[in-house]
């Protein structure tokens, strides 16, 4: 009994030991388990970098119905790269594009066309799994034939009515040279300007093209949606012989066909309807003052249809002097009415409308009102003084605009090369140029469809900007770029 009461003890013990390495091991594993990265250290910003290309770049007679690429890192393709991965000349079918770990391979589904140079343009699409970094401009380039064509077509797209550079617009080139091609088919060669509006179209082969520019809506590669999406054209097919660099092409929208639908609205709001809406009119004043150099400016609740000037009367001082005035009604909404007058600094005026003077489009007439307000102070503006250098002085249809805010608010015709505008509102803006071809002072659309195609009227963007101080002197040197 001694031995086996022994034995019962190193049991015992030897259980207690094997429960004790037990929970040794199991704390052990969970601190190993609980592994923490290092941290700090540089940011990965290196892009993704081709490895091998099977076939490779550049080949000629090239008869696959694959392309593999292969990284030194784990790739991605962006989310977008539907909208921005082109082949040139555009496929019928579209590739099957299949991506894994450091490889991304091209499964060509269409039959290529014989002695023909393709093209395969990713932009920023490719990129790094773990920090997103991107390979600029990938592309790759094949030949059916023996050789590569090499042509190129290079140039800026500009907005025609701002003058200024165009990004993300489409740049295509057909062989069909049918002016309703960029409507009815998808280009042959195409590309997309970048942030500076420039384009490069690349690798082409000798031959005569029609060019067009378009910015838009709805991913068709097609001219679709007039009044909408923008366009740009050249007069005339390019026959390309060697390299063209430079071009220019200028964006507009068309002008698109008048809307029924407003003026069906404003006709179903007649006494007969039972409608009935509050017909009332406020003034929208500067900082709670009329401007010295601006119509007072009306708006009215309703569309206005009638308007009877002689009910109304402008009225100076607190003596109430009738003053000479003139207004004008807006032609789009009819909701909007100037007032123009000679005003005179630091004066309350009022504004007297007697009763049914103004009439809305529902037969309700406007209840008789007087508005006052007081003009703005001389000091409350800015004298401006521009000299203009490098202006071609040859064409005399030059009209300088000055642009705050995308919006014209000032445009004079260029007679002389120092522009002198003694009462300006203070803040900052920018210059512009019209070529003014028609003479009307107002920047004009083009036209593509229809009996006359015309181009859009051209602006010159000058760089930089003005800044007019209050109660101050104005004057820059303003350095016009070349047209």
């Amino acid at each position: 009994m001694v031995h086996m009461a022994k034995r019962s003890n190193n049991r015992r013990n030897v259980y207690a030991y094997m429960v004790c390495c037990l929970l040794l091991v199991s704390a052990l594993w969970q601190r190993c388990a609980n592994i923490v990265p290092p941290s700090g250290g540089p940011k990965d910003t290196i892009p993704p970098v081709l490895v091998s290309a099977v076939p490779p770049d550049s080949t000629v007679h090239f008869h696959s119905d694959r392309i593999v690429f292969t990284f030194n890192k784990y790739v991605q393709l962006a989310s977008n790269y539907n909208d921005v991965l082109i082949f040139a000349p555009r496929l019928r079918r579209q590739p099957i594009i299949n991506v894994k770990l450091r490889t991304i391979t091209i499964l060509l589904k269409d039959t290529l066309q014989p002695n023909t140079t393709y093209q395969i343009n990713f932009g920023n699409t490719i990129q790094d799994i773990n920090e997103g970094n991107a390979i600029p401009d990938f592309f790759y380039i094949f030949s059916t034939g023996s050789y590569l064509d090499s042509l190129q077509i290079s140039g800026t797209v500009l907005d025609a009515e701002t003058g200024l550079p165009d990004s993300n617009v489409l740049v295509m080139l057909y062989k069909n040279l049918r002016d309703s091609v960029v409507s009815r088919e998808k280009p042959l060669y195409y590309t997309r300007t970048n942030g500076a509006g420039h384009f490069l179209l690349h690798n082409l082969p000798a031959d005569t093209f029609k060019i067009f520019a378009l910015k838009e809506e709805n991913n068709s590669l097609m001219y679709d949606d007039v009044g909408k999406e923008a366009i740009a054209f050249l007069n005339q097919p390019i026959v390309l012989h060697g390299n063209i660099q430079g071009l220019k092409l200028y964006l507009f929208r068309e002008e698109a066909p008048p809307d029924t639908s407003r003026q069906n609205s404003l006709s179903a709001l007649s006494p007969s309807s039972g409608q009935s809406h509050s017909f009332t009119v406020q003034m929208n004043l500067d900082n709670g003052r009329q401007s010295l150099i601006a119509p007072l400016q009306l708006q009215f609740s309703q569309p206005v249809a009638f308007i009877d000037s002689n009910k109304i009367t402008l009225l100076e001082d607190t003596l109430l002097h009738p003053v000479a005035f003139h207004i004008k009604l807006d032609d789009s909404l009819h909701q909007q009415l100037q007032v123009f007058a000679q005003w005179k600094e630091n004066m309350p005026y009022q504004l007297r409308i007697a009763d049914s003077a103004i009439v809305d489009t529902a037969h309700q007439a406007l209840k008789a009102d007087t508005l006052a307000f007081q003009t703005k102070k001389l000091s409350d503006y800015g004298s401006v003084i521009l000299e203009l250098h490098g202006l071609d002085t040859g064409y005399h249809h030059n009209v300088l605009q000055i642009v705050k805010d995308q919006r014209v608010v000032y445009h004079v015709r260029v007679q002389q090369t120092t522009i002198r505008i003694p009462l300006f509102d203070p803040g900052d803006y920018q210059l512009r140029i019209l070529k003014d071809e028609n003479d009307n002072g107002k920047w004009d659309t083009g036209v593509y469809y229809g009996p006359h195609p015309r181009q859009p009227e051209r602006v010159i963007a000058i760089p930089g900007k003005i800044t007019v101080r209050a109660n101050w002197d104005n004057t820059w040197i303003v350095d016009v770029p070349a047209d």
